[in-house]
């Protein structure tokens, strides 16, 4: 089980996320930056660019179930 602090609880009662692990591709890129010197010219500025990808995907995305109801510790 993978617990995820993103998830909501509430009133002790958590859901759970059940899928088979074999169907979900998760794909990220590192960090990529780029400087244009040629924008804002005439006032010698300069912009930067700063960007990454990332991506998820579900062989099966009906797969992915919610399962509700259950407190912690069952």
């Amino acid at each position: 089980m993978i617990a995820d602090r993103n998830l909501s609880v509430s009133g002790a009662v958590s859901s759970v996320y059940m899928f088979r692990a074999e169907d979900i591709m998760f794909f990220d890129s590192g960090p990529e930056a780029q400087v244009h010197f040629d924008y804002a010219a005439n006032q010698l500025g300069v912009l930067l660019s700063l960007w990454s990808y990332s991506g998820l995907i579900a062989r099966y995305p009906n797969a992915i179930i919610q399962l509700t109801g259950f407190p912690y510790g069952s």
